[in-house]
């Protein structure tokens, strides 16, 4: 692929990469007696971690096939079933010994208001869009995204979000979990949005168990759900006052205890003047009360 050529933005997904190395030689064996496919391996990860991709400190073990697995938070640019990873220029499969999964496409990820999305994109600006995204340490606000575009502010609420994260099984057998809504999470996490509580929920009629993070954000009212500002989803599972959501499914992500961010603002005693705003305006005065 070309750095500059512009590619479909539908063909960029987000997600999950794990390389695999063998497990032939006991733990402290000296560099010199590290295979030859290990060390290509271990050049390869680091290889991907040095362009930009983001070490999610997902490790497992699988005896099937003796090999231990590190996960990575990348871009891949998709060719019918082959996913080209951008940080490291190999390509993956879903079902292959080093693969990828929990896959989200790119332009899903990107802001659903107040944005002028891209229809087609470089590699080079695929890599950008990718730090602007989800690398803490590239300073880069979530409201630069946004325009000036004004919204009542009555339809502003503060409140939880409650993003499932991981689910745990034994039908995943030595794996046992797996993650979801990777790059949803990295996004929040590189957001200032506040991680609250960390809390899971065990299903009784399959004894499967789904992790949640719980994290005081910001929304904005559409007609479809609220708006969350902080990674640019859509969430029509919750409630808008002051209590816990129930009804949820297990493997979805809900949001409650929702305050009117007008309220919020007039409790602090935080100065504003408008009854409609835009948005970077409204992230701002959410710093102030977070």
């Amino acid at each position: 692929m070309f750095k500059t050529q512009k590619y479909d933005i539908k063909n960029f997904y987000v997600g999950e990469l794990y390389i695999s190395t063998r497990i032939n030689r006991p733990l402290g064996t000296p560099d010199k007696e590290i295979t030859k496919e290990n060390k290509i391996k271990y050049d390869i990860q680091n290889k991907t971690t040095m362009n930009g991709a983001i070490s999610i400190n997902d490790h497992f073990h699988l005896s099937k096939n003796n090999r231990w697995y590190n996960g990575f938070l990348t871009i891949f640019y998709k060719i019918n079933n082959n996913y080209i990873c951008l940080h490291n220029g190999n390509t993956y499969r879903l079902n292959s010994e080093d693969f990828c999964e929990n896959l989200f496409r790119l332009d899903s990820l990107l802001p659903k208001i107040s944005y002028n999305c891209p229809k087609e994109i470089s590699n080079k600006a695929a890599l950008r869009m990718f730090k602007q995204l989800f690398d803490i340490e590239y300073e880069y606000k979530i409201e630069k995204f946004y325009t000036g575009e004004s919204y009542k502010l009555d339809d502003f609420y503060v409140g939880n979000l409650a993003l499932c994260c991981k689910s745990n099984s034994k039908e995943l057998e030595e794996r046992r979990s797996k993650n979801i809504n990777t790059p949803q999470k990295y996004m929040l996490n590189k957001s200032d949005a506040y991680l609250s509580s960390i809390s899971g929920t065990i299903a009784d009629e399959n004894n499967v168990e789904y992790d949640y993070l719980h994290f005081y954000t910001l929304f904005l009212k559409q007609k479809k759900g609220l708006y969350n500002l902080h990674n640019f989803q859509v969430y029509n599972s919750g409630i808008l006052d002051k209590e816990h959501f129930n009804n949820y499914k297990l493997n979805e992500s809900y949001y409650d205890w929702m305050v009117p961010l007008r309220e919020v603002l007039e409790e602090n005693k935080i100065k504003y003047d408008l009854d409609n705003i835009n948005i970077p305006k409204a992230l701002k005065l959410y710093r102030k009360i977070k």
